[in-house]
């Protein structure tokens, strides 16, 4: 009896280098971030993910905070180490180091609004980190859409057209969001306004995870033609 030998396609046989594994890390960041936002949501006793915002898990005294400040760890982190990626992809350009700068720069803003300006819980007194907290998002809105526009030269023009419009909707969604900010610090309704910041944040998400996929493939092709 005799037996054929299993060819494994070229494409599933690429090295998995660490430049390779770095550049994966922003499907891991995005995948982290929506499915935590959805848990935590979940088993947050009446949380609404129609009315309430992504912050108010973090809130200070919030009982979800604990669980979602290990999550913005494990999401810096894994953001930083995709943006890193990206500067020492093989066909880095002056496009690529800046949109690692761009995104490290938002990777640790994220963080620093998680751990020293989150919000209070609606309804409670307000602080000067309350009235700081909505600023220092909307730094981190500006950080991600110069980020977009520097990273939608990496992936040919279907990336770039693409990009253009989520920096629209981001952009549209942003300020939706915002003007209910007053609302929020005053413990007041805020009806949709869940809605509309996570429109904009999972725009982002997709945006990251597209990008790293988009290199990771272009990266393998690269290698499969060298081969």
């Amino acid at each position: 009896m005799t037996y054929s030998k299993i060819q494994i396609p070229k494409q599933f046989a690429i090295e998995w280098t660490f430049e390779r594994l770095f550049i994966f890390c922003g499907v891991l960041a995005s995948l982290i971030y929506v499915f935590m936002d959805i848990l935590a949501g979940a088993t947050y006793k009446g949380y609404s993910f129609i009315d309430q915002t992504y912050s108010e898990l973090l809130a200070t005294n919030a009982a979800t905070r604990p669980l979602m400040m290990l999550v913005s760890v494990v999401f810096s982190l894994l953001l930083i180490i995709f943006a890193m990626g990206v500067w020492s992809f093989k066909n880095t350009n002056q496009y690529a180091r800046h949109t690692s700068v761009l995104m490290i720069f938002y990777a640790t803003t994220s963080f620093a609004i998680d751990v020293g300006f989150q919000m209070n819980m609606r309804g409670e007194v307000n602080t000067t980190r309350n009235y700081l907290h909505p600023l220092i998002m909307a730094l981190m809105a500006i950080a991600i859409l110069v980020t977009m526009f520097y990273g939608s030269n990496l992936l040919g023009n279907r990336f770039q057209y693409y990009t253009y419009i989520t920096m629209a909707v981001i952009t549209i969604f942003v300020i939706f969001t915002g003007m209910q900010v007053t609302t929020l610090d005053a413990g007041g309704d805020t009806p949709f306004m869940g809605v509309t910041e996570r429109i904009y944040t999972y725009a982002i998400m997709l945006w990251i995870a597209l990008l790293s996929i988009g290199l990771w493939k272009l990266q393998t092709n690269t290698e499969l033609q060298k081969s």
